[in-house]
């Protein structure tokens, strides 16, 4: 009965992963629908402003132990390009996180089968991308992120509420004009107290995320 009930209350997040996916399936082909505006991916400002946010579609256990959990995030983001050639180009990021939420089992080893929500907020102030600028109708990267969240009760229970995060993972930025441009993308993210508190079981998540830019 306590797996059928752990399925219930999933679903809806895999409801979502596939809203995610066809967003992104939509998006693509309006961007692929314009190619006169999106053939300038070598024109963009070095400044970047992004709003975007994520959700999990699924846990794993490479670093941390945790699994039965949800995680989503709404961030901004500033980035800046610092060098750049025909092909490659680096850039700085920083991402404010005004709200985070962990869907969890607080109590300890998870078992009492009922899940509580606790929002948080944070900074990932140590980023980089790496973009190829090769393909003028798309921007392909890798980028990695390191900060922290801070939650309004202990995760677990016996956790702190502070926590260090980094991500690291792979997207494309869908450029729409010489200013704009939506990204898609999947990010390995993982939360941890570092053995701050009694107990650190870690999160791993498989984060899909979506997000729009401007360029200055």
């Amino acid at each position: 009965m306590g797996a059928t009930g752990t399925e219930r209350r999933r679903a809806p997040w895999l409801g979502r992963a596939f809203q995610y996916l066809t967003m992104g399936a939509m998006l693509l082909q309006a961007a692929l629908a314009h190619p006169a505006q999106a053939g300038v991916a070598d024109e963009r400002g070095a400044n970047e402003l992004s709003l975007w946010g994520g959700g999990s579609v699924a846990a794993t256990t490479m670093i941390g132990k945790s699994t039965g959990f949800d995680f989503g995030l709404a961030a901004v983001r500033y980035g800046r390009r610092l060098w750049t050639n025909d092909t490659l180009s680096f850039d700085w990021t920083v991402d404010a996180i005004p709200l985070a939420f962990l869907s969890l089992d607080r109590s300890p080893g998870g078992s009492s089968g009922d899940r509580d929500s606790v929002y948080g907020a944070g900074l990932a102030p140590l980023g980089f991308r790496f973009d190829y600028e090769g393909l003028r109708w798309v921007r392909p990267y890798f980028a990695a992120n390191g900060g922290f969240l801070y939650f309004t009760e202990r995760v677990p229970a016996r956790g702190v509420k502070f926590n260090f995060t980094y991500d690291f993972g792979l997207g494309a930025q869908l450029p729409m004009g010489a200013d704009k441009a939506i990204t898609l993308g999947y990010s390995y993210f993982h939360i941890s107290n570092a053995g701050l508190g009694k107990s650190n079981p870690g999160f791993d998540a498989n984060l899909l995320y979506l997000g729009f830019s401007l360029f200055r």
